[in-house]
């Protein structure tokens, strides 16, 4: 099933997964405000979702994932696996990188917590609809630590980025600050070739 584009949300079914009452149609309460021709169904688990619309298209999914992981994982898993190129935002509790990874990895294409703005909805489900992954503003500092940490672990060793020497990793984060191979050489007193060549 492929996942439509953002003006096609507008005519098509956003399904709410969560075993909470008060989490689904707050979900939906909300969605209804924000995209009001979008038709949103609501199910307690991915297996009631995938029995009622098995060969209708879905949009989005909203799923919930709860602390006690393991399940929810396995219910993401399962989603993605039937429904492979429909965009699946989780809303979670968790706000440890371990949690966050365990869900990018079983599938999630977004991840923002339950108590995010309502607006951090709105921005997730845009992103996902234009073929994005999403990540909570509230999360990003957690995830850019758990990243860092891995690096510096040398758990990303098969990465490009672990290759790297710490002033290469210096010029290349001022390159992606947008300054010129001239300006880099002039703030580390270095000449231009050997900033080319970092």
């Amino acid at each position: 099933m492929r996942a439509p584009t953002g003006e096609q949300i507008e005519e098509r079914r956003v399904a709410i997964v969560a075993m909470q009452p008060v989490l689904r149609e707050g979900l939906r309460a909300m969605l209804g405000e924000q995209r009001s021709a979008c038709r949103t169904d609501v199910y307690d688990t991915v297996s009631s979702l995938l029995d009622a619309l098995a060969d209708l298209p879905v949009a989005i999914v909203l799923l919930e994932l709860r602390q006690t992981g393991l399940d929810s994982l396995q219910q993401l898993a399962t989603l993605k696996a039937q429904w492979s190129q429909t965009p699946v935002l989780t809303i979670a509790y968790a706000r440890d990188s371990a949690s966050i990874a365990d869900a990018l990895r079983a599938g999630a294409d977004g991840y923002i917590l339950s108590d995010d703005r309502p607006e951090e909805l709105r921005f997730a489900i845009e992103a996902l609809m234009q073929g994005r992954r999403y990540l909570s503003t509230s999360i990003c500092d957690v995830v850019i630590e758990g990243f860092l940490g891995l690096a510096s672990a040398g758990r990303l060793a098969g990465s490009p980025h672990a290759k790297l020497t710490e002033r290469e990793r210096q010029v290349l984060r001022m390159i992606a600050a947008g300054l010129r191979t001239r300006d880099i050489a002039q703030q580390l007193n270095l000449s231009p070739k050997t900033v080319e060549k970092h």
